[in-house]
């Protein structure tokens, strides 16, 4: 009887003792937020000055839409974070928003966040006028990921502004 309950036992223990399930996108790494290319296949960084073109967000607005890679964050197929992003011109900010639920998802050994799209203000740039003048100039592109355990990652990326495709 004995030998039957430590079977029941280590049975019920067994799956706790084979892998930690989300250790292959956690790591003890400084969290890091990086702003990379669109595109298929292997995250590219963005360069230094790299054209970006002004599109049309998908909850309305224009932004400029780019993927985001971290580490050092908790990343899993399950877990949730929110990231902030923001677009600055000189110093100026000139669009931001908060996503609540954002999926951080695991890539390999980092996290992954689906494409955003890093604003312009709504209500300041409304029409192509004003979307044109902003062709060539520098901007910063902000993103901040707060991960399901309170952890904090920043990146940013300056780029030239383009004329959207």
């Amino acid at each position: 009887m004995g030998a039957r309950r430590l079977v029941l036992v280590l049975s019920a223990l067994l799956p706790l003792a084979c892998c930690e399930p989300d250790a292959a996108c956690e790591s003890a790494a400084e969290p890091t937020v990086e702003l990379g290319r669109l595109g298929e296949g292997d995250f590219e960084l963005l360069s230094e000055g790299e054209r970006v073109p002004i599109s049309i967000a998908p909850q309305g607005g224009f932004g400029m839409a780019v993927r985001v890679r971290t580490t050092g964050l908790h990343a899993a197929d399950d877990t949730r974070a929110t990231v902030h992003v923001a677009t600055e011109i000189d110093g100026a900010s000139v669009g931001q928003y908060v996503l609540y639920q954002q999926a951080l998802l695991c890539a390999g050994d980092s996290g992954s966040v689906s494409t955003v799209v890093v604003p312009l203000d709504p209500f300041v740039y409304t029409t192509n006028e004003q979307l044109q003048a902003l062709v060539g100039l520098l901007a910063t592109l902000i993103v901040d990921v707060v991960d399901a355990n309170d952890v904090r990652g920043h990146g940013e990326a300056v780029v030239t502004l383009g004329a959207g495709e």
